[in-house]
């Protein structure tokens, strides 16, 4: 039983994210009521791209308590003649859609 409403949860949230993902009555609806943010806004194409640049940084907590200083994350930059095979650009995407 806790499979099935899971599994209809999951389908739910699926079916809501694809229909969000053009202005519909529907998106505008889920988006006024969406106060923890559940359904994502991919926008991969015009006629707005995504086109911010982030910076994954990160540090650690010692044992006693002390901090260490900020690491940046050294993310590969994609080459521009990579037209058909590009792995670099998944990272990129992953590092995106994660901020």
């Amino acid at each position: 039983m806790v499979e099935l409403v899971v599994s209809c949860g999951l389908l739910c949230w699926l079916v809501i994210t694809a229909v969000s993902q053009w202005s519909n009555p529907i998106e505008r609806y889920v988006r006024m009521h969406d106060a923890l943010v559940l359904v994502p806004r991919w926008h991969f194409f015009a006629p707005n791209p995504g086109t911010r640049d982030y910076h994954l940084v990160y540090r650690d907590e010692l044992e006693n308590g002390f901090l260490t200083r900020w690491h940046e994350v050294r993310i590969p930059q994609p080459r521009p003649h990579n037209v058909l095979w590009n792995p670099s650009k998944r990272y990129l995407k992953s590092i995106f859609d994660v901020t």
